[in-house]
């Protein structure tokens, strides 16, 4: 039969980037589906580290402000 090949080396070489290309396919899409699994907590814990944050930046007002405060009333203190 003249349709039938003979099995050479280079089906072996397709036959092996054929399952390379698929198991890569795979492993991203796995990754993929990990991601936006994991996405309503990575969500959840920004929102925690925006509220910590700006609870960081008041903090630092506020001592900035105190700060002021005692350097301006030393100024006043050496002119008089």
């Amino acid at each position: 039969m003249k349709w039938q090949k003979q099995f050479s080396l280079r089906y072996l070489i397709w036959l092996v980037v054929l399952c390379a290309v698929s198991l890569s396919w795979w492993m991203d899409h796995r990754r993929l589906r990990e991601d936006a699994e994991s996405l309503p907590q990575l969500i959840k814990q920004n929102r925690e580290l925006k509220v910590t944050v700006d609870l960081v930046k008041i903090e630092h007002e506020q001592q900035h402000r105190e700060l002021m405060n005692v350097r301006t009333q030393l100024d006043l203190a050496r002119r008089q």
